[in-house]
């Protein structure tokens, strides 16, 4: 178990955090000067999300942010102890030299697909992440990812076109965007979803999206959703 002292916007709190193998056990709140019905009410709301989504990067509680944000960096802090408490029960030596054939840095979206690819292409890869938990800005990604002419549109039957969805984005853009960066992304959507469907990420549920002259399909068309880094 570790003992976390964080602040909130005016009270100290030291908050036990319990950790086994690879997940969350428990939050208790040990020690408060503040024990009204709301405070406590919002801190059983933040624990359970908490604990139920096994990460502290969870939306605040509504009326309670700067408690719930506390909170959270009391759970963060603790995954920060255990990560170099482990390190040290293996025997890790710090100064000892390593090699990788490539160093990922930062394990959001862009570096998890990184990494796996060059690990399914044979390299031994690293990843050095900052924060205790993986994900990046990717792991709050709740909505959708643009691609035309796909597998998953043609089951369906939508006829749609890179071309269509490049110039639909150029519109969006006001005729600002990079063209040589934006044909790429369209291009290659495709293929990314490809990659994902290939490790067992079914990008299926398709839905139209804001700038598009096609549809609308009843939740059905570009925009492609349904999972989250953490899944």
């Amino acid at each position: 178990m570790f003992v976390e002292t964080v602040h909130d916007d005016a009270n100290e709190l030291v908050i036990n955090v319990s950790l086994e193998n690879d997940h969350i056990a428990d939050i208790e709140l040990a020690a408060s000067p503040v024990q009204t019905v709301e405070f406590t009410t919002s801190f059983e709301e933040i624990r359970e999300r908490i604990l139920t989504a096994n990460t502290p990067h969870v939306d605040a509680i509504s009326g309670a942010t700067s408690q719930s944000e506390a909170v959270k960096k009391a759970v963060a802090k603790a995954m920060l102890k255990s990560s170099k408490a482990l390190a040290a029960e293996e025997g890790g030596n710090d100064a000892a030299p390593k090699s990788y054939d490539v160093v990922v840095v930062g394990s959001g979206g862009a570096g998890l697909a990184a990494a796996i690819q060059a690990h399914d292409e044979g390299a031994s890869v690293l990843i050095v992440e900052k924060m205790p938990t993986i994900g990046g800005n990717t792991i709050k990604a709740s909505a959708g990812m643009n691609a035309a002419e796909t597998r998953f549109q043609r089951v369906k039957g939508i006829e749609d076109s890179k071309e269509l969805f490049y110039q639909e984005t150029l519109k969006g853009g006001h005729n600002k965007n990079n063209p040589q960066l934006l044909r790429r992304f369209v291009e290659n959507a495709p293929q990314a979803i490809e990659w994902l469907a290939d490790r067992g990420i079914m990008l299926n549920d398709i839905t139209t999206t804001g700038g598009m002259s096609i549809g609308p399909y009843p939740p059905s068309a570009r925009r492609v959703s349904g999972w989250r880094l953490s899944d």
